[in-house]
């Protein structure tokens, strides 16, 4: 089956479209631009979904949770707001409503030339046809790999601290010294465990008389997966459960079998009313916590008085770009890469003892915390995919970046779910792992994950064509 030129039309039309209605940088907030913006963006979605899943069977994939995610944090809130009259339930979210109908031109120029990006490289496949003859290799893990997942995450038990097993939810504030960087190694060598697990148990797995043989088998792997599950479900930490939650469901769609939009929506419903419910319950001192962390977030729900949707708190993330917009260049010169440079050298273990850069200008992440609250801080105020790119490199280069992005994301999509080639299986997942959440975070998120799961799984496992 070939790609349909049909909707590569469509959205460089809409492209076009919106070129010729370019607001002005700063400009009162118009409803109407927001409405009919809005429409050309929902339509594209449209379009784009049906399309694309002609190519791809299932619906578990990157461009479709992170299409999701884009929607909810760039168009949910100020949509709302336009035909509702429902104002966003966060102080200060309209950070400068004079720059909300350029964002919204902006957000909708870079998913649609994220879109263009990946039709372009479904233009010059012939086939989508998979071959399941690829897709005949097992990965042998060293044999030491159970004893390392079990040492890592003893230690990591015992590091991170007593605040973190009393359930106070403070992030990685309230752990043990150390506890960050052995859990970066307990976490790896867990998700290789996980994928590991579904490429080698693919058949078992999509038999309902054989699943719980493959559980037994790797009972210490699914013991400590419920463990480190529930542990930050205690503490309402959200991002952790997400990652792995997205990552057994990504294993689940590329190695078992095909996810069905049906299910999809389940998913995204039942996950994002379950995460509203935990980020109302959690606290940061649990003595004050009235029960279970789901009771305490129903009965904080059912409490509020504002309009509350589940997916309000992925939706403010637009304020950062608002800000990104106020302030940059009119109030601070553009960075010109230098936190993207930093989040690049942050990946190299040990970068830190010798570059150590400013720390307003660590990430994009400080550098608008910084610009919130000041050099004194009380929490972070985190980052956002648009914004991260613009305070680096402007308008233009972070249109083109985009482009370039929808364009790699559809060759590992292709290389993923058509050729079977595991090193890129490995990345695809760990960028699917992070696919709703990259939109309220910096642009190179995954690179951290991706380049440690590839370094280890180097030592920890050996691909063989052979069953096991």
């Amino acid at each position: 089956m070939k790609s349909n030129p049909f909707s590569f039309l469509f959205v460089l039309v809409s492209l076009a479209l919106l070129f010729f209605f370019i607001p002005d940088r700063r400009e009162g907030l118009d409803t109407s631009y927001i409405i009919n913006v809005s429409v050309i963006v929902i339509l594209n979605i449209v379009v784009f979904f049906k399309a694309v899943s002609k190519l791809y069977k299932t619906w578990i994939r990157f461009d479709v949770l992170f299409i999701i995610g884009f929607f909810i944090v760039h168009f949910q809130t100020t949509l709302f707001y336009s035909l509702f009259d429902i104002n966003p339930p966060y102080p200060n979210y309209w950070i400068n409503q004079f720059v909300v109908n350029y964002a919204t031109w902006l957000s909708a120029m870079c998913l649609l030339i994220w879109m263009a990006g990946f039709y372009l490289y479904t233009s010059f496949k012939k086939s989508f046809q998979i071959n399941s003859n690829k897709f005949d290799y097992y990965i042998k893990p060293v044999n030491s790999f159970n004893f390392l997942l079990l040492t890592t995450f003893i230690l990591f038990i015992i590091i991170v601290g007593g605040s973190f097993w009393s359930g106070n939810h403070s992030g990685v504030s309230n752990w043990g010294a150390g506890a960050t960087y052995i859990f970066l190694v307990f976490r790896t060598i867990l998700f290789l465990g996980v994928i590991y697990f579904f490429i080698n148990n693919r058949e078992s797995l999509g038999s309902r008389n054989k699943i719980a043989t493959a559980i037994f088998n790797n009972k210490l792997l699914v013991g400590i997966s419920i463990i480190y599950v529930l542990s930050f479900l205690t503490q309402g930490d959200r991002g952790p459960i997400m990652q792995f939650g997205l990552l057994v469901i990504g294993c689940y769609s590329v190695f078992v079998s095909k996810i069905s939009f049906k299910q999809l929506s389940l998913l995204i419903v039942g996950g994002a009313f379950t995460f509203m419910l935990i980020g109302l319950g959690r606290t940061s001192d649990v003595s004050k916590r009235d029960g279970g962390i789901f009771s305490t977030g129903l009965q904080n729900f059912e409490e509020k008085e504002d309009t509350l949707f589940p997916t309000d708190e992925l939706a403010k993330s637009a304020s950062i770009l608002y800000l990104a917009l106020d302030v940059v260049p009119d109030s601070h010169p553009y960075l010109y890469g230098y936190t993207i440079f930093n989040n690049l050298v942050e990946v190299i273990p040990m970068s830190s003892t010798v570059y150590s850069p400013n720390k307003i200008y660590s990430s994009s992440t400080d550098f608008f915390t910084f610009l919130t609250y000041g050099n004194n801080p009380n929490w972070g105020v985190g980052s956002e995919i648009i914004g991260d790119l613009y305070i680096n490199f402007g308008v233009h280069l972070t249109i083109l970046i985009f482009f370039l992005f929808g364009y790699f994301v559809s060759y590992l999509t292709y290389e993923t779910h058509v050729n079977h080639n595991y090193l890129i299986i490995l990345i695809y997942l760990m960028m699917l792992m992070l696919s709703i959440y990259l939109n309220r975070s910096i642009f190179l998120n995954p690179l951290k994950f991706v380049f440690y799961l590839l370094i280890f799984n180097k030592f920890l496992g050996k691909r063989v064509n052979k069953v096991l």
